[in-house]
């Protein structure tokens, strides 16, 4: 379809149709699990697609997805009372049913509207008169394209078909490297030099073609508008995918700044770390793990300590020496910078006990003791406020930390 015979309201209600369908199938997606319920997610984004490139084929995926999500919503409420059927049809699948058979029937009115009416103009004048005009690309602005959303440089150049591909290369790639950043340091070096190279290609391929073409035929979606919608679904995408949710169901890392000197000499202020969000899934917290959990007293804060005791574990400490079960615990890893020993009723810093750790708790300490505010002050961690195990340094003011295990 061409631009040109597409009535404005059309162009707009495609516009918005595309890019909620792109948005919420991307994070529908992600969201959810293998199935037969992820086709649903993956026509969206097809349908999604189709609708803002306005092309003829695009008809095809809109009523598949109608089609499909009729028959889910016809097999899901299959086992309901009539009243739950209403009221499902109302809160939930109804009103998609509505939107996407609304869709489809509007896209197929218009398609054959237009084909009518381009057959006609084919016969009475030349392709010519479709192009909508001819410029020279600046490589300058190509390149703050590409920059500014991979492969919005290629749509600039007219290779919208390499911009989107390069584009969910790009994405799909985001998505996937901290997968790499679970393991190791090398595994996190090696997955940022894949990326650098991907966006270096996509950026140099976008420049190549700009400073090669003499003049391109402009197509309909070199617009300001078009490349500023697309810059703005891509920072929508980027949101949803660098979401705490997102990356704890899909990649399972994340970065972290340390910004108090609770754990020094182990960790200092201003090191960058990895930790591994799915650790705890398939382990137990064991003693001596360097963890990143949800502070008790504000759970909005994540705070960073080491594992001394478990669950049942009887935990004791006599002049900054900690005992659990009895044996006092070998610690080369911790730091006391204060000489002086402080009695058990002016203090718990260097003498308390005897305490017997609560199921499903964890007693957290940091390694520079003598200014740490850890569970001697504020009590237990529930396991299940544990956010991830810290694996490696990734940054640090002194680069001889860099790559450093975390142990």
């Amino acid at each position: 379809m061409q631009k040109g015979n597409i009535p404005r309201w059309f162009q707009i209600v495609l516009g918005i149709y595309g890019v909620l369908h792109i948005i919420v199938g991307l994070f529908w997606l992600i969201m959810t699990l293998p199935g037969l319920i992820a086709l649903i997610p993956i026509l969206m984004l097809i349908s999604g697609i189709a609708a803002l490139l306005a092309r003829p084929w695009g008809v095809f995926p809109i009523i598949a997805l109608a089609i499909l999500v009729t028959c889910f919503y016809i097999l899901m409420v299959i086992p309901f009372s009539i009243a739950d059927k209403i009221y499902t049809a109302l809160v939930s699948f109804g009103l998609l049913i509505v939107i996407e058979w609304s869709a489809a029937i509007i896209y197929l009115r218009f398609l054959a509207h237009l084909r009518a009416k381009e057959k006609e103009r084919h016969r009475r004048e030349s392709v010519s008169k479709y192009v909508v005009g001819n410029k020279k690309r600046e490589p300058l602005i190509a390149v703050a394209l590409s920059l500014a959303t991979p492969g919005l440089g290629q749509i600039y150049n007219g290779q919208i078909k390499k911009g989107i591909i390069f584009y969910l290369a790009v994405s799909t790639l985001f998505v996937l490297l901290p997968f790499g950043f679970r393991y190791n340091f090398a595994g996190f070096i090696f997955s940022i030099l894949i990326a650098a190279c991907l966006f270096l290609y996509v950026l140099g391929d976008s420049l190549s073609v700009a400073i090669k073409s003499k003049e391109i035929i402009l197509k309909p979606y070199n617009k300001w508008y078009f490349y500023l919608l697309f810059f703005i679904l891509n920072i929508a995408i980027y949101s949803m995918v660098s979401s705490d949710i997102v990356k704890s169901n899909v990649s399972g890392s994340k970065a972290y700044k340390i910004s108090s000197g609770a754990m020094v000499p182990t960790l200092l202020i201003g090191d960058h770390i990895i930790i591994d969000l799915k650790h705890y899934k398939n382990n137990i917290a064991k003693k001596g793990d360097i963890i990143v959990f949800k502070y008790p007293e504000d759970p909005s804060r994540d705070f960073i300590m080491r594992i001394i005791a478990t669950e049942d574990d009887i935990l004791e400490s006599r002049d900054k020496t900690i005992y659990v079960n009895g044996i006092a615990l070998n610690e080369p890893y911790i730091q006391h910078i204060d000489k002086q020993i402080i009695p058990k009723s002016n203090n718990l810093r260097d003498n308390f006990g005897h305490l017997t750790v609560p199921k499903d708790k964890v007693f957290v300490m940091g390694d520079n003791r003598d200014q740490s505010y850890d569970s001697r002050y504020w009590g237990y961690v529930d396991k299940n406020q544990i956010r991830g195990k810290a694996l490696y340094i990734y940054w640090a003011k002194n680069k001889n930390r860099i790559g450093i295990q975390i142990k």
